[in-house]
C-alpha cells in the first residue's frame, strides 16, 4: 500500500522521527487498549444483567416466604449479580445481628453493610474505566505532540538544504498530520465507548440502590416482627 508521496506505509513510518514514530506506536497501543477495555466491560455489564434477572425472578420466594436461607442459596447460586452481591452482604449480617441489637441499631448496621458492599462492586463494574478515560483524553495530545515534532523536522530540513520548494514539505507535513488524525481515531470511540458504559454503569448502581432498600425493608419486616413476639412472649410471661 502506497502513502500519498509513493513510500510504503512501512517505509514512510521508518523514514518517521523516532518521537512521532513512538507516538504512532502509543496511539496503536492506547487503541487496543480502549478496545480491549470496552468490550470486557460491556460483556460483564451484559452478564451482570442477565444474572440479575434470573436472580429477581428466583429470589422473590425467599423474600415473600420470610425465609433468609433461601435469599443467601440465589444469593449464592446467582454470584455473578451485582444485585445478589448486595443482598447477599445484607442476608449475611441479617442472620448475624438480628437477635443482638436493637431495632436502630439493627437498620443501621445493614445498611452500612450492604453500603460498603455496593462500593466494592462498583470498583468492580468501573473496572478499566479510569485508563479507557485516560485513552480519550490523551490520545488527541500524543498525535498533536507527533505532529508538533513532524513539522518542526519538517522546517529544519527545508533550513538545512536552504531550499522552500512546496513539494518537498508536502510529504512530510502530510505524515506528521496523519498522527494528530490518528489521535482523533483513537479518541472518539474511546469518548462513545466511556459514555455508553457510564450510562449502564449507572443503571446498575440504581438497580444495587433499589436492592439494599428492598433487603432493609425485608429485613425490618423480619425484625419488628420478632421483637413484637419476644414483647408478648415476655407480657405472658410476666402475667
Amino acid at each position: 500500500m502506497l502513502s500519498r508521496d509513493g513510500l510504503r506505509l512501512d517505509e514512510a513510518f521508518r523514514y518517521m522521527e523516532p518521537l512521532v514514530r513512538w507516538s504512532v506506536v502509543l496511539l496503536g497501543v492506547m487503541f487496543l487498549w480502549a478496545g480491549i477495555v470496552i468490550a470486557d466491560r460491556v460483556t460483564g455489564y451484559r452478564r451482570a444483567r442477565l444474572q440479575s434477572r434470573q436472580f429477581i425472578r428466583e429470589v422473590q420466594n425467599g423474600f415473600l416466604e420470610d425465609r433468609c436461607d433461601e435469599v443467601m442459596r440465589v444469593c449464592d447460586q446467582r454470584s455473578g449479580s451485582h444485585l445478589a452481591q448486595v443482598v447477599r452482604a445484607g442476608a449475611q449480617e441479617f442472620l448475624l445481628r438480628k437477635q443482638s441489637m436493637c431495632l436502630h441499631e439493627f437498620s443501621n448496621s445493614l445498611d452500612l453493610t450492604m453500603r460498603v458492599e455496593e462500593q466494592k462492586v462498583d470498583q468492580e463494574l468501573r473496572r478499566g474505566m479510569a485508563a479507557l478515560a485516560n485513552v480519550a483524553a490523551t490520545a488527541p495530545l500524543v498525535g498533536l505532540l507527533g505532529t508538533t515534532v513532524g513539522i518542526l523536522d519538517t522546517f529544519r530540513g527545508v533550513g538545512m538544504a536552504h531550499s522552500t520548494v512546496v513539494s518537498m514539505m508536502a510529504g512530510t507535513i502530510a505524515e506528521a498530520l496523519a498522527t494528530s488524525a490518528l489521535g482523533m481515531v483513537v479518541a472518539i470511540p474511546a469518548v462513545w465507548g466511556m459514555n455508553y458504559l457510564n450510562d449502564r454503569f449507572e443503571i446498575l448502581r440504581v438497580e444495587m440502590s433499589l436492592a439494599r432498600s428492598e433487603m432493609l425493608r425485608y429485613a425490618f419486616r423480619g425484625r419488628a416482627g420478632q421483637s413484637k413476639i419476644e414483647e408478648i412472649a415476655k407480657a405472658g410471661g410476666l402475667g
